[in-house]
């Protein structure tokens, strides 16, 4: 009985052991991705339509020409789309997108039109994300897929099903370790090079019959950093009424450079906006904005002062329903305690309660509603005084 004990225990560390291994594992490889947090690349990226190949008057394929400037929280994609149809390539848009650590700008053009850059900005952290993973059509080589916005190794370490297959398997020549992983975003397998950084070489996702990826890397050795250059993606997507898409990514990065001057490479500054344009508030659309000098600055014109009078409007029909409701409370709250005065009239004199003093539910509601109004006013103030020092300093 005592051996049986002995071996049971045995047996339970060995799979504990192998549990963490698979841990330490993912987490070196997410280590190897998040060390590249000041890094310059370009890439070129085709994405093949598959079940478009035999159409004609329809886009085949979209290559995307990217340049990439991360400086930690720091992102600069700059991106220029074409697109072939019956067999001819064609410039189609031409993008930048940028986050400062405070604020997103965005502006791109569609080349085939006429027209100047529609450009927009946003407070929203969230844009910096996209960024990183969907407009940079590359993401795949690092580990970013449509499925999800987390890295493979954050999915694959949430998941209670990890396993670490006893043998290694060879990918082009480099042993691997290969590891696998159920979760609610499909079953991850995964092969490891141990000899390159703990970089993955291939990578395969599979959920039911509705998707499936399947990734290969090529890795390069930069400044004695193994960095992902290359790759190719097969991505078969089944969607609800039946309907498929079938994709092939090819990807290509050159020019790479860990720690670069971004000063030097213009990087983090946006261009192509010309003075005067008109520049979307992505959070609040009501209120109108334009570039200048480099910056944005608020524009005051009638269209800016309805959507503030709106506002104040908005605000105090809501400050008058909320003092009806109040009204309605206090009145219920009166004819309560009428009725239970009988009942707690001698307790209530033993133990001095206190009472709520009439109309305290009307000075709370216009209360708050008053505060309401003088922030919107407040705002508006701001405004004004802004466009007042914008225009000053033009003159």
């Amino acid at each position: 009985m005592f051996c049986l004990f002995i071996m049971l225990g045995s047996t339970l560390l060995a799979q504990e052991n192998k549990f963490g291994d698979v841990k330490t594992l993912l987490l070196k490889a997410q280590a190897a991705y998040r060390k590249r947090k000041q890094i310059a690349f370009e890439s070129n990226t085709v994405i093949t339509f598959l079940d478009r190949l035999e159409q004609s008057g329809v886009v085949t394929k979209q290559r995307y020409l990217t340049s990439f400037r991360q400086d930690g929280e720091r992102i600069d994609v700059v991106n220029l789309r074409k697109e072939t149809i019956d067999g001819e390539e064609v410039s189609r848009l031409e993008s930048r997108g940028i986050w400062d650590g405070e604020t997103f700008y965005n502006r791109y053009k569609d080349l085939a039109v006429k027209g100047e850059n529609v450009a927009f900005f946003s407070k929203k952290k969230s844009q910096a994300d996209i960024l990183k993973k969907e407009d940079l059509f590359c993401s795949y080589l690092d580990g970013f897929f449509s499925n999800s916005k987390e890295h493979y190794t954050s999915i694959m370490l949430k998941s209670e099903n990890l396993q670490l297959l006893k043998e290694k398997e060879d990918i082009e020549g480099h042993s691997c370790y290969v590891l696998k992983a159920s979760s609610e975003k499909g079953d991850y397998t995964v092969w490891i090079d141990p000899q390159c950084g703990y970089n993955f070489r291939k990578l395969t996702i599979k959920k039911d019959c509705s998707l499936s990826h399947e990734v290969h890397v090529k890795l390069g050795n930069i400044n004695d950093t193994w960095f992902p250059c290359e790759g190719n993606l097969t991505e078969h997507l089944t969607y609800e009424d039946g309907a498929t898409d079938n994709f092939y990514y090819e990807s290509q990065r050159t020019n790479v450079i860990f720690n670069p001057n971004f000063e030097e490479m213009g990087a983090f500054k946006m261009d192509g906006i010309p003075n005067g344009t008109l520049i979307s508030n992505f959070d609040f659309p009501g209120i109108r904005y334009m570039w200048q000098n480099g910056k944005v600055v608020t524009v005051v014109d009638q269209r800016t002062l309805g959507v503030l009078d709106n506002q104040i409007e908005q605000l105090k029909d809501e400050t008058k329903e909320q003092a009806k409701q109040v009204s309605e409370k206090e009145v219920e709250v009166a004819e309560k305690r009428a009725a239970e005065k009988p009942l707690r009239q001698g307790k209530a004199e033993s133990q001095g309660e206190s009472k709520l003093p009439s109309g305290s539910y009307n000075i709370l509601g216009w209360g708050m509603g008053g505060l309401a109004i003088i922030i919107i006013l407040g705002i508006g103030w701001f405004i004004l005084r802004n466009f007042k020092r914008n225009k000053d300093e033009q003159s």
